[in-house]
């Protein structure tokens, strides 16, 4: 086998198993402990990645130790358990016999200088305290991250705490494989998405992979820890770019005065060439709203000005903006301040009980600095944004100038609002008013102008 340098790119597990038997016989051991479904393993952090993650790898036959600081998670995870061999933990201690970590925290972003900045804060504590809780017995132990970060993060961040305090690839071998969980979603689980696996050298790569080929259905492996960074980089912020992009369609389509929404349902007709995305309220969530200012910080280090990606996050900023404008206008010459106004849904996506970087946040903030009343409903969220979710079924109509559909959980039906004397606004199906704004009024007359200069075309008769 060629001997890789740390500096090289590793290569893929696939080659290291043609190639024969692992070099160390520590490599041996842990290979034979994960096979044999005997290794102790660790989850760092027991989110909405961590747990499913760890209630998976104890479902596969596993010893599976989920770590978590709050008490409230590890609380909420031992009431979730559903598999004898899961056990949530508090105590870091009780991590010295793992033979496998998995540190899957969160990677915000921070405000900063020249806005919103990433933040490895929380991925670098996690590495820290791991580190610290393993014993000194110079046994081989797989450490393998999920967060999603800029390329190169693993090797030039994490890899140096590890190496300071013990002997990279001999004591530690170092893993990434980037998590794909999307919560809500009842076609594609962590079992059947494929799971990018990669390593510092060749032994971490090859781990890393057969440990995941252990628990999902199929394990890729990418040629270098980099390449697995971007995978899972890019896949976000194609998504954010594109929802931006809708966002920015939405508004041109409300100036015609039709619906996006109903537009890009027709396109997406085409069964080849086309991937709808639609426009709501705004982007939240921890990943797609997160991610690409990583990639964006990433781009503008390696010296590109990244213009699309730049204008898309400038889009994404001013979203907010955009519905307190539909607002006021919907209130129909009602002052916003005072305006009562009733968000329905403020999760980030329907379905779940997630509100990070809720665009509801921004929202609630820009109505409150203007002196509006706001108050929100969401069965999945107790308490949101300093204030608690009201009941919906004791208000009335005449209890707020507005109600603004924000998150779509299928509880309500705009129509039957309406029909019940509400003045509703919904940010998730594009609704048109019937009366133009003066604006849009304005580019149906231009549009009108140019239309009249065109000749309708003579109709062909076909003989029978």
């Amino acid at each position: 086998m060629t001997s890789i340098r740390p500096k090289d790119r590793p290569h893929t597990s696939a080659a290291l198993s043609a190639a024969g038997r692992p070099v160390t016989d520590q490599v041996h051991v842990l290979r034979d402990r994960i096979n044999g479904r005997q290794a102790v393993v660790g989850v760092v952090g027991q989110g909405y990645v961590g747990f499913p993650l760890a209630q998976r790898v104890a479902e596969c036959g596993f010893t599976t130790l989920g770590f978590d600081v709050n008490d409230a998670t590890i609380a909420r995870c031992a009431a979730g358990n559903r598999h004898r061999k899961y056990r949530a933990i508090r105590s870091v201690g009780d991590l010295t016999s793992v033979d496998v970590i998995i540190i899957a925290v969160p990677t915000p972003t921070r405000d900063g200088e020249a806005g919103r900045e990433p933040d490895l804060s929380v991925v670098t504590a996690a590495v820290h305290t791991v580190l610290a809780s393993l014993p000194d017995d110079r046994r081989l132990r797989l450490l393998i991250l999920e967060s999603t970060y800029a390329p190169g993060t693993t090797r030039n961040v994490v890899a140096p705490i590890v190496a300071a305090c013990r002997k990279l690839n001999r004591e530690i071998a170092l893993g990434y494989s980037p998590e794909r969980i999307d919560p809500g979603n009842t076609t594609y689980s962590l079992v059947n998405t494929p799971k990018v696996t990669s390593g510092y050298d060749e032994d971490a790569a090859f781990l890393t992979q057969l440990f995941y080929s252990q628990i999902v259905d199929q394990a890729v492996s990418a040629p270098s820890l980099e390449a697995a960074e971007a995978t899972k980089i890019l896949e976000n912020t194609f998504r954010f770019i594109n929802i931006t992009f809708a966002q920015e369609f939405d508004q041109y389509c409300e100036q015609l005065g039709i619906s996006a929404r109903e537009v890009t349902r027709l396109a997406a007709t085409k069964p080849f060439g086309f991937m709808p995305f639609y426009a709501g309220a705004g982007i939240g969530g921890h990943c797609i709203a997160e991610d690409p200012y990583y990639l964006h910080q990433s781009m503008q280090d390696a010296g590109l000005a990244a213009p699309i990606l730049g204008a898309a996050i400038a889009n994404h900023e001013a979203r907010a903006g955009v519905i307190r404008e539909r607002i006021v206008y919907r209130l129909g010459g009602r002052p916003i301040h005072g305006a009562r106004i009733l968000l329905l849904g403020v999760s980030y996506k329907p379905g779940i009980g997630d509100a990070r970087r809720s665009p509801a946040e921004l929202l609630i903030a820009e109505l409150a600095a203007e002196g509006a009343i706001v108050d929100y409903h969401d069965p999945y969220i107790a308490r949101f944004a300093g204030r608690d979710s009201v009941d919906l079924g004791s208000l009335q109509p005449t209890d707020y100038d507005l109600c603004v559909v924000v998150t779509d959980h299928g509880f309500v039906q705009v129509r039957r609002l309406e029909a019940a004397g509400w003045r509703v606004l919904d940010t998730t199906n594009s609704t048109v008013s019937d009366t133009p704004s003066p604006a849009k009024r304005g580019v149906l007359e231009r549009l009108s102008g140019v239309t009249r200069l065109l000749r309708p075309r003579p109709s062909i008769k076909v003989a029978s």
